[in-house]
């Protein structure tokens, strides 16, 4: 019957049809899994039927007004489906094993592969794009059927009774019209009607009477000056038929730059686009989709059929490196790890300037420098701690921000970058920077310290043992 689910799979056969239509060259091919339907393991995914969805989680004072408002009573069945308590997708979190890789804390594994696999995921960006070529093939598939034989028809059934207060006697009488139409519309702007009309009277009064009168019409009309010709009857088609194949190469596209914005960050390329609007539009005018927080944007703005993405920031800002130098910084995934190699260089930078600083001291102990050459390093010193400090911090905010508007998780989300990438061009190891900290705390401890030094006349070789003969 005509029911909700029905008309779901007659508009994914049409859909899958015309994109398969389109998709006549593996440039702009999609694949033939598209489906506008989220992923199960999406944060977003809606687990519950389409047909009849349970009612959303409402402001509590503005959901009164659902069920009275002006002292009058709502609708009664706000409620006849169930509530849902959130919008999320209740099992996302237990089925992130299957998308990433998890630590042993729960954190999620952060590489390139899982930040473009969580944010194809989760984007609301991308979902809005999928929906928009979705929309996009339903107006050509509503223009179309402006070409296809459309029938109509229609029943009238209308019972009159006069009283026996009438002059003519007391009478009953039962019509009933019955009609049945075909319309075609041409190519060149030409239009033919062919209507059947069977009306049938019973009179119930005196000597019973029954007429039946059957008529068919046939009307042609083609215009000859005014809205005549193909240019005008095909335009709205031809439009909307430049427009979903503009689409399909335009996904690609915008594919392309969704993973750089995810990679390196940016703004996200410029959105899938609809033709359309209320007056004189194309396609399946006045409907833009369901929009991201689940309501229908009739019209979008000033009647408009669609527009363009959401875009939203990368993960790194940009700027100079550290010190006010260097190369300069990217966003997205490679910028938080260009933010984090930045703050492992200052800290190896800060650790020579402290043992630097160390040594003056002593040297300014032994009166061998002045007091202004050591306030300048330990200003320099101070400055580049600060600095540190400061780079953790935006390193933090940067990573927050990626995970929230890029990879679209909750900000309680855990998450752990994976250096891999960026080892090969470590040329000091993390390890062997420790090595060199512990060397060097150990050098100002027994040269600068209270341990008395070494004399020239001992060999501090004096007490090692005597190596094994060969």
């Amino acid at each position: 019957g005509c029911t909700r689910g029905r008309y779901y799979v007659q508009a994914d056969r049409e859909v899958s049809t015309l994109l398969a239509e389109k998709s006549c060259d593996p440039r702009w091919a999609v694949p033939a899994t598209y489906t506008v339907r989220q992923d199960e393991r999406s944060r977003f995914y809606d687990a519950y039927d389409q047909v009849f969805p349970p009612m959303p989680p409402d402001d509590p004072t503005a959901h009164r007004y659902m069920h009275c408002v002006d002292g009058k009573k709502g609708w009664p069945r706000w409620h006849a489906n169930g509530d849902r308590t959130t919008l999320d997708n209740p099992d996302w979190r237990a089925r992130l094993h299957e998308v990433v890789t998890l630590t042993s804390s729960g954190a999620v594994q952060l590489d390139l592969t899982a930040a473009v696999r969580l944010a194809y995921l989760n984007s609301l960006d991308w979902q809005d794009q999928l929906e928009t070529l979705y929309l996009s093939a339903l107006d050509v598939s509503t223009e179309r059927f402006r070409f296809d034989v459309q029938f109509y028809g229609g029943n009238t059934t209308d019972y009159a009774n006069r009283g026996p207060l009438n002059p003519r006697g007391p009478a009953t009488t039962w019509t009933t019209d019955t009609n049945l139409r075909a319309q075609k519309y041409f190519a060149t702007a030409g239009t033919v009607v062919v209507g059947i009309l069977n009306s049938v009277v019973w009179q119930f009064a005196g000597p019973d009477r029954y007429s039946n009168v059957s008529l068919v019409n046939f009307n042609l009309v083609q215009p000859l000056l005014r809205n005549a010709g193909r240019s005008i009857a095909l335009e709205p088609l031809t439009i909307v038929e430049r427009a979903l194949l503009a689409n399909l190469r335009r996904l690609q596209f915008y594919r392309q730059g969704f993973f750089l914005q995810v990679a390196v960050g940016g703004n996200a390329p410029p959105g899938l686009q609809r033709r359309g609007g209320f007056f004189g539009g194309t396609g399946f005018t006045g409907f833009t989709g369901t929009g991201i927080g689940g309501f229908g944007n009739i019209g979008g703005v000033f009647f408009g059929g669609g527009g363009v993405g959401l875009q939203t920031a990368g993960g790194g800002t940009g700027g100079a490196g550290f010190a006010g130098g260097g190369a300069g910084n990217v966003g997205g995934f490679f910028g938080l790890l260009q933010a984090r190699q930045q703050i492992r260089n200052a800290e190896q930078n800060l650790s020579a300037q402290e043992r630097a600083l160390a040594l003056l001291d002593a040297n300014l102990e032994a009166g061998l420098v002045g007091l202004e050459q050591v306030d300048q390093l330990r200003q320099s010193v101070e400055t580049n701690r600060a600095g540190l400090l400061q780079a953790k911090t935006t390193l933090t905010n940067q990573l927050e921000n990626f995970k929230v508007n890029v990879l679209c998780l909750p900000s309680d989300t855990q998450v752990a970058l994976d250096e891999g990438f960026i080892e090969p061009f470590q040329f000091i190891s993390p390890d062997m920077q420790a090595l060199q900290n512990e060397l060097g705390d150990f050098l100002a401890t027994y040269s600068f310290g209270g341990e008395e030094p070494l004399k020239e006349t001992e060999d501090p070789r004096q007490d090692r043992p005597a190596p094994e003969p060969l």
